[in-house]
C-alpha cells in the first residue's frame, strides 16, 4: 500500500506541467526600450520585407517596449503601431526544448488591443532535421474589450490543420505559406513568439495600435518518458518491499 502511494504520488509529480518561459518585458525606464535590450532579449520584424525592429526604441516605427503598465501592473509591455505593416516578434533565449522528453503544453499571453479585430497568432521555430523552420498557427487571438488586457491561451497540438508554414527571411520576406499536409513534425523547438495581422493570418498589418504581454511557455514529460519516470518510481517500491521483507 505504501509503495502504491510513493509510485502515485511521484507520477503525479512527473506528469505535472511547469513553466519552460517566461518574459513580462520589464521596462523601468522613462520612455521605450529596444526589444532586443538584454533584460528581454526578442526580436521584431514587421512588412512584407520584414523591416527589422529588434533595436526600435520609437512608438511609430513597428515593435518596441513601452513603459507603460503591463498586464502584471507592472511597468513594461510591447507595443506596436497601426499601419505598421504585419509582424513577427520572437526570442530563442531559452534552452532548445528538446520534444522527445518534454513536449510543449500550452502558450500563453496577454493582449490589449485599440480594436477587436487586428488578431495575434502563435509562432514557433523548430529545428527540423537541423534546419530552423518556421509555423504559425491557425487559431486567431483578439480582444472582446478594446483597451483592456485579456488573458490567452493556446493549447499545443500538432494537427496538421492548425498549422500554416511561415516564412521569415529578414530584410527580405516575411509571408504566411499553405496549411500543412501532415502533422507538425518531430524537432525541438527554438523560438517562439507571436505573429499580428488586421484579421485573418493570410492579411495584411493591424490597422490600430496592439500591445502584448507576460508570455509563457507551459511544458509536459512525454508519455515515453514518463512511463520510464513510472517503471523506475515502481522499480524503488519493488526493492524497497522485498528489503523490507527480509529484515521481517
Amino acid at each position: 500500500m505504501l509503495a502504491a502511494c510513493f509510485s502515485l504520488s511521484a507520477l503525479e509529480s512527473a506528469a505535472a506541467s511547469s513553466i519552460y518561459y517566461a518574459q513580462d518585458f520589464p521596462n523601468a525606464t522613462a520612455g521605450n526600450i529596444a526589444l532586443n535590450s538584454p533584460a528581454i532579449d526578442w526580436r521584431g520584424y514587421s512588412g512584407n520585407f520584414a523591416n527589422d525592429n529588434s533595436s526600435n526604441t520609437a512608438s511609430g516605427s513597428g515593435f518596441t517596449v513601452s513603459n507603460g503598465t503591463g498586464s502584471d501592473g507592472g511597468a513594461g509591455y510591447v507595443f506596436k503601431n497601426g499601419g505598421s505593416g504585419k509582424g513577427i516578434t520572437y526570442t530563442s533565449d531559452f534552452t532548445p526544448l528538446n520534444r522527445s522528453s518534454m513536449e510543449i503544453e500550452s502558450f500563453t499571453f496577454a493582449l490589449n488591443n485599440n480594436n477587436s479585430t487586428d488578431s495575434f497568432y502563435v509562432a514557433i521555430q523548430l529545428d527540423v532535421s537541423g534546419t530552423p523552420t518556421w509555423f504559425v498557427n491557425a487559431t486567431a487571438f483578439t480582444v472582446s474589450t478594446p483597451l483592456t488586457w485579456e488573458t490567452k491561451t493556446l493549447t499545443f497540438s500538432t494537427s496538421a490543420s492548425e498549422w500554416y508554414n511561415l516564412t521569415l527571411d529578414p530584410g527580405v520576406s516575411l509571408s504566411v505559406g499553405s496549411m500543412l499536409s501532415s502533422d507538425l513534425p518531430s524537432g525541438n523547438l527554438i523560438g517562439a513568439g507571436i505573429y499580428t495581422t488586421n484579421g485573418l493570418i493570410t492579411a495584411g498589418g493591424p490597422t490600430q495600435n496592439i500591445r502584448f504581454d507576460s508570455f509563457e511557455i507551459a511544458v509536459v514529460p512525454e508519455p515515453a518518458s514518463l512511463s520510464l519516470a513510472g517503471a523506475c518510481v515502481l522499480g524503488i517500491a519493488s526493492c524497497r518491499i522485498l528489503r523490507r521483507r527480509k529484515r521481517d
